[in-house]
C-alpha cells in the first residue's frame, strides 16, 4: 500500500468513528424505503448456479421475503411507498413492457431500447404523433374471471384522471392525457390514446408500473355513490390480470400472496410469495443468513457487505436509478442567493461520504436523470468538487463572509442520511456555518416535505420513468408538486416543455444537456450518491431483475 493509499484509509478510518461516536446509543434504524418502471411474459433461465445454503425457506415453488413493513395497500393511484409498488405490480400487468436482458454481470436488468408486448399483442403511432392505438390480446383473463377489453383500459386511466391523486400526474405529465375524452374504445379490444401534441415517451410511459390495468368489471361491483371509483375496496383487494393475486392480507405481519392460474403469460415458478414484516434490518439480515427466508430488503450498506462472503447468500447487484441529494429551498435565504447554492455544493464531503457512509456500495451521482437513462449527461457537464477555499470565498461574494446559521431535516429512519449529515455539519463548521441537524420521524418528515417549505433536507428518490426529462419533470420543472425546492426556471421550463412535444431524439438529447447544465450552474441541488440496487438473496435464488422501480417482479424468480 503506497503512502498516499495508507494516509486515505487513516482519514476514512477516522471519518467512520467519529459517525460511531455521532451514533452512539441509537438504536439501528433500517433502511429507508426507496421511493418517487416492467418485464416480459419470458422468466429468465436458470444459470444452474448450485446452493450452498441451508434448505428454501418454503420449499422450491414458495418465496419468502423479509421486509420493513407490508404493503400500505395496492391502489395505483394512492399508495407508492416501495413494499406497495413491488405488491401491486405483481398483481397487475401493463399495455408493454421493456424487453429483459443480461447486463454484463450476468445480472437480469431492463433495455430500455426495446418495448416488447403484455396486455396489448400490438399498437401503432399515428403520423402526426398524436394518436396512439394498442390492439389487446384476446382471452386474457382476470383474478376474478373477467376478460380484459379495451373498457378495463378506459376505466383505468379514467380512474386515473378523475380522482386526481398519484395516477393523475402519470395520466397528464408523463402520458399527456388531458381529460377522459383522449382515450377511446375503438372496439372489444382496440384503444386509442390522443394527446394535443406528439407525446415522444407515449410508449415508454406506458411500461409503467403505475399503469398497470384493473378489472372493471369487478371493480364497478364494489363502487358506490361516495366511492365510485371503489377506492376502499382496491386498496387492499388484487383485481387484474397480473401473475399473482392476494391470498392473505394481515397488515403488520404478513401478506400472502398466490399465483394467479388463468395468467395469460408463463406461470410463475413461485407459486406463493410470503412477504412478512420484520422491522429491524439486523433481524432479516439474521433470518436471511439462517435461511428462514430467501430475500431480504433494505439492508444496511454495512449489513449487505458483510454478506458477500457469506455462507449460502448471493448480493445481487445494480447501478439502479436512487439518487440520494440535498435539496435547498430556492425561495428561502440564504439560499435564494445562488452563490450560497454553489458555495454549498463545494463544501460537501464527496469522497468522504463515498467512502465512510456507503462503504463503496454506492457512485457518485451526477445529474438529476441516473446515468442508467437515455438522456444523461453528468459525466460531461458534472464539475463539483469539494474546495472550502472556493465555498468560503463565494459566501463571502454572497454576503455571508461570517456564515450563517440554517437548519437541515432529515428521516430519522433512514441511518445513512444521518451520517451524511454529519458529515456536512463538520465541513460547514470551517467555512463558518452552522447547521442544525433536525431529526423528524419518517412520516412527519415526508409531511414537511410535501410542503416545500423546508429550508433544507437529505432525500433520496427515483424516476420511475426511464427517460431523460422524466426526473426533471418530477423534481425542478415549475409548479411541479414534488418540486420541493421551489426552483423555477423560465429557460429550463421552455426546454422541458420543448421535449415533451418534439418525436426528433438529437433535439431532445439537446435540451437534456441544457437542462442539466443550468442545473447544474444554479444548484437547487447537492448531488451525493447513486444508491445503486441491491438485493441480498439466498444463493439458490435466480432471476433477480432490476426495474426502475426497484421492485422484486416475482414471476421472474426461480430457485435452483
Amino acid at each position: 500500500m503506497s503512502k498516499e493509499q495508507k494516509k486515505r484509509s487513516l482519514r476514512v478510518f477516522a471519518i467512520v468513528v467519529t459517525l460511531a461516536l455521532a451514533l452512539g446509543g441509537c438504536s439501528k434504524p433500517s433502511d429507508p424505503a426507496e421511493s418517487a418502471t416492467d418485464g416480459q411474459s419470458t422468466q429468465p433461465p436458470d444459470t444452474q448456479q448450485s446452493s450452498q445454503s441451508a434448505p428454501a425457506a418454503g420449499g422450491n415453488d414458495t418465496l419468502v421475503i423479509a421486509a420493513k413493513t407490508t404493503p400500505q395497500g395496492i391502489d395505483t393511484s394512492y399508495h407508492n411507498a416501495l413494499e406497495s409498488m413491488q405488491a401491486f405490480r405483481n398483481v397487475m400487468d401493463t399495455l408493454v413492457a421493456f424487453k429483459v436482458q443480461q447486463n454484463a454481470n450476468g445480472e437480469w436488468t431492463q433495455d430500455f431500447s426495446t418495448v416488447e408486448p403484455r396486455l396489448a399483442e400490438s399498437w401503432s403511432l399515428s403520423e402526426d404523433g398524436r394518436v396512439m392505438t394498442y390492439k389487446l390480446k384476446q382471452g386474457v383473463i382476470s383474478h376474478h374471471g373477467n376478460e380484459l377489453t379495451a373498457d378495463d383500459v378506459k376505466w383505468t386511466f379514467d380512474r386515473q384522471i378523475e380522482l386526481k391523486a398519484v395516477g393523475h400526474f402519470f395520466a397528464t405529465v408523463a402520458g399527456r392525457l388531458e381529460t377522459t375524452d383522449d382515450i377511446q374504445v375503438i372496439d372489444k379490444y382496440t384503444v386509442s390514446f390522443t394527446t394535443a401534441e406528439p407525446n415522444p415517451i407515449a410508449l415508454t410511459w406506458a411500461t409503467h408500473s403505475f399503469n398497470g390495468i384493473f378489472d372493471s368489471v369487478e371493480a364497478k361491483k364494489h363502487a358506490t355513490e361516495q366511492d365510485p371509483w371503489a377506492t376502499e375496496w382496491l386498496a387492499n383487494n388484487s383485481c387484474s390480470f397480473g401473475p399473482y393475486k392476494i391470498e392473505k392480507w394481515a397488515a403488520g405481519q404478513e401478506v400472502i400472496f398466490a399465483a394467479h392460474e388463468q395468467y395469460h403469460g408463463d406461470q410463475p415458478a413461485m407459486k406463493r410469495i410470503i412477504y412478512r414484516e420484520i422491522p429491524s434490518s439486523a433481524n432479516r439480515m439474521a433470518l436471511l443468513q439462517s435461511g428462514e427466508v430467501d430475500i431480504a430488503e433494505q439492508l444496511t450498506p454495512k449489513e449487505r457487505n458483510e454478506l458477500e462472503n457469506a455462507e449460502g447468500v448471493k448480493v445481487h447487484k445494480w447501478d439502479g436509478n436512487v439518487i440520494a441529494h440535498f435539496e435547498m429551498n430556492v425561495n428561502a435565504a440564504p439560499f435564494d442567493n445562488k452563490l450560497v447554492r454553489q458555495a454549498m455544493n463545494y463544501a460537501f464531503p464527496y469522497e468522504e461520504t463515498l467512502e465512510a457512509v456507503y462503504l463503496g456500495t454506492a457512485k457518485q451521482a451526477t445529474s438529476v436523470t441516473p446515468s442508467t437513462y437515455p438522456g444523461f449527461f453528468g459525466d460531461s457537464t458534472f464539475a463539483y468538487n469539494t474546495d472550502l477555499e472556493k465555498a468560503k470565498a463565494l459566501l463571502a461574494e454572497a454576503g455571508y463572509a461570517n456564515g450563517f446559521t440554517t437548519d437541515l431535516y432529515i428521516d430519522a429512519g433512514v441511518q445513512e442520511h444521518e451520517l451524511i449529515a454529519i458529515l456536512m455539519r463538520t465541513s460547514l463548521e470551517q467555512i463558518g456555518v452552522t447547521l442544525n441537524i433536525v431529526k423528524l420521524p419518517t412520516g412527519d418528515f415526508y409531511a414537511q416535505l410535501l410542503k416545500n417549505e423546508l429550508p433544507m433536507f437529505v432525500w433520496q428518490d427515483m424516476p420511475g420513468v426511464p427517460d431523460g426529462g422524466f426526473g426533471i419533470a418530477l423534481w425542478v420543472v415549475g409548479g411541479s408538486t414534488v418540486n420541493h425546492s421551489n426552483f423555477n426556471d423560465p429557460e429550463l421550463n421552455e426546454l422541458y416543455k420543448f421535449t415533451t412535444s418534439t418525436l426528433d431524439e438529437q433535439a431532445r438529447n439537446d435540451a437534456f444537456l441544457e437542462m442539466q447544465k443550468i442545473l447544474l450552474e444554479e444548484c437547487p441541488w447537492i448531488y451525493v450518491a447513486e444508491t445503486g440496487w441491491q438485493i441480498p438473496a439466498r444463493s439458490n435464488v435466480d432471476g433477480l431483475t432490476w426495474f426502475p422501480l426497484n421492485d422484486i417482479r416475482w414471476n421472474y424468480v426461480v430457485k435452483n
